[in-house]
C-alpha cells in the first residue's frame, strides 16, 4: 500500500515535466536502487516508508512520494535536474509522479556533499531507539523539525558534513555512501551492530 506524504516544497510552473526517467542515462541508477530496495525489504531492514536516491549526470534520481520498497516498479522515480534550496522549490523535474517529501533534504546534502553519490533515508525504530543511537554513537539533530522542510534538511546537512550517518531527531536515518550498495552495507552493518 503507497503511504502518501504531504509535500511541504513547491513545484515551479511546468517544473515537472510527467514522463518516464526510466533512459538510457538513468537505467543504471533506478536498476541499483530497486535492487537494494527488493533486497533490504525482502530481508526486513527497511519499511514500507522511506526514500532512496542516486546522482546522475543532470542531478538525481529520487523514489517518488508514496513509492513501495516491496514493489518498486520504473514509475516510482523522479528524475531532480534542479532544486532551488534557497526558494524550497522543484525548479525542473521529469517523471510520472511527485517526488519523495525529503527531496529538500536530498539536494542541500548532493549539494554539501559531492563526495556522496547515494543516500538511504529510513524510518528504523530499532536504530533510532537510544540505546542504538548511544552505543552507534550517532549523530543526532538538536530539533525536532517537520520532516520535508527546509530546516530539517539544513539540520541533517550540518550533521553530515562529517559524518556519513546522522539521525533526524525523532523522524528517521540518513546515509551516505559512494554508491547505493555502499549505504545498503552500511545499513545492513548498523543493523546487525544496533542493541
Amino acid at each position: 500500500m503507497a503511504l502518501e506524504t504531504k509535500i511541504k516544497f513547491a513545484i515551479s510552473d511546468g517544473a515537472l515535466v510527467r514522463k518516464t526517467v526510466f533512459t538510457v542515462v538513468s537505467k543504471g541508477p533506478i536498476r541499483a536502487i530497486k535492487k537494494v530496495a527488493h533486497d533490504l525489504y525482502d530481508r526486513g531492514l527497511f519499511s514500507v516508508r522511506g526514500n532512496m536516491s542516486a546522482r546522475c549526470d543532470n542531478g538525481f534520481i529520487i523514489t517518488a512520494s508514496g513509492a513501495n520498497f516491496n514493489s518498486l516498479s520504473d514509475e516510482d522515480f523522479v528524475q531532480v535536474n534542479h532544486f532551488n534550496i534557497a526558494k524550497n522549490s522543484l525548479e525542473d523535474a521529469s517523471g510520472l509522479k511527485n517526488p519523495s517529501s525529503e527531496t529538500p533534504m536530498h539536494a542541500l546534502i548532493y549539494e554539501t556533499r559531492k563526495d556522496a553519490n547515494a543516500i538511504i533515508h529510513t524510518h528504523d525504530p530499532q536504530l533510532m531507539s537510544e540505546k542504538a543511537i548511544a552505543k552507534l554513537k550517532f549523530l543526532v539533530t538538536p530539533n525536532k523539525t517537520e520532516p520535508g522542510t527546509p530546516e530539517c534538511a539544513q539540520e541533517i546537512a550540518d550533521l553530515l558534513e562529517n559524518s556519513d550517518v546522522a539521525i533526524s531527531k525523532a523522524h528517521g536515518l540518513v546515509i551516505i555512501g559512494k554508491s547505493i550498495e555502499a549505504c545498503q552495507e552500511a545499513l545492513v552493518t548498523l543493523k546487525r551492530r544496533a542493541p
